[in-house]
């Protein structure tokens, strides 16, 4: 079951909660652009942006006009269906994602994120709602007259630069893994070099990799992002470079591309190719002979594409 927690802000006045909101709202940095974003002096923690409730049973507790309800999304939930089972307006849900037009979050809900709704006044008007986005960033609406306006609010960040060394004794993976290297990090190596390198037959004991990474912190706290800013692998007594450019290209000693013109496959994992492009294909289901001009994987239910390249689609397609 989703994890539902009720609690209220117990003896408090409207004016304490305007001096609340007053002393919030002061340390937002002003912007003079457009942009619904910007970056604002949050305080530092290494618990998630949304307070859980100290006590207090699960339900809904009436007595006071003020009413927070936390709520940590699961597989399959969407906006609708959380809203229901919450009991909240169907007609506040429509104008939060009128405001959500400039973010485009609502919609993308994924398990783990969590909500923050606040309710108050006699007709329990929801008049703030928080997405914790990441780590990094949250997004908040707040109610103005009968329509919401939003605001990515973002924690002041540090770079802290990490070098990493390791030599290789079996598998790329295990020797990654041996000089902490995550596996989304192992990941990205093997893309950037899997053009120059077999990483299943070529590499032999002996070979020696150097990585210098920028790793993301909100104060002291590790945010799990990292930018991988140059690479050097030494395979066989060959030098093998990649250094990122501004443009977010890699490229090697002499300045060209590792970046390829197409992806390889449109899905992150290797999934299994259930049918494979074939111009002379006879047809599975009317036994015809009919090209198939494309490739199939057989992927679970959910899984991302990529697009291959960047490029246009024109009409007609």
């Amino acid at each position: 079951m989703a994890s539902i927690k009720y609690f209220c802000l117990k003896n408090r006045k409207p004016v304490v909660l305007t001096a609340l909101l007053a002393s919030t709202t002061a340390i937002l940095w002003p912007s003079g652009d457009s942009s619904p974003y910007r970056e604002v002096v949050l305080p530092l923690t290494t618990s998630p942006a949304i307070e859980e409730p100290e006590t207090g049973p699960v339900g809904t507790v009436q007595e006071e006009q003020i009413q927070r309800i936390g709520y940590t999304i699961e597989a399959n939930d969407t906006l609708g269906s959380i809203f229901a089972k919450l009991q909240l307006p169907q007609a506040t849900m429509y104008k939060l994602l009128e405001a959500d037009l400039d973010f485009l979050q609502l919609d993308n809900l994924k398990p783990g994120q969590q909500l923050l709704f606040i309710r108050e006044g006699e007709n329990q008007l929801v008049t703030r709602m928080q997405v914790v986005i990441d780590s990094i960033n949250t997004l908040e609406f707040i109610r103005d007259g009968d329509d919401y306006t939003g605001e990515m609010l973002s924690h002041v960040t540090n770079i802290v630069e990490r070098q990493v060394d390791g030599v290789i004794n079996n598998s790329l993976y295990q020797s990654a893994s041996r000089v902490g290297l995550s596996p989304a990090e192992i990941e990205s190596i093997s893309r950037l070099f899997e053009d120059k390198i077999n990483f299943a037959r070529d590499l032999r004991a002996g070979d020696t990799f150097q990585m210098l990474y920028d790793d993301i912190y909100v104060g002291d706290t590790h945010t799990g992002r990292s930018t991988l800013k140059a690479v050097i692998f030494v395979n066989r007594g060959k030098r093998l470079a990649a250094f990122l450019h501004d443009d977010g290209q890699y490229y090697d000693e002499t300045g060209q591309s590792l970046n390829r013109a197409f992806l390889r496959r449109p899905v992150s994992e290797r999934y299994r190719i259930s049918s494979h492009f074939n111009p002379r294909r006879l047809h599975p289901i009317t036994k015809r002979i009919s090209p198939h001009n494309g490739t199939d994987f057989a992927t679970p239910t959910g899984t991302r594409a990529k697009a291959i390249s960047d490029g246009v689609v024109n009409p007609g397609w």
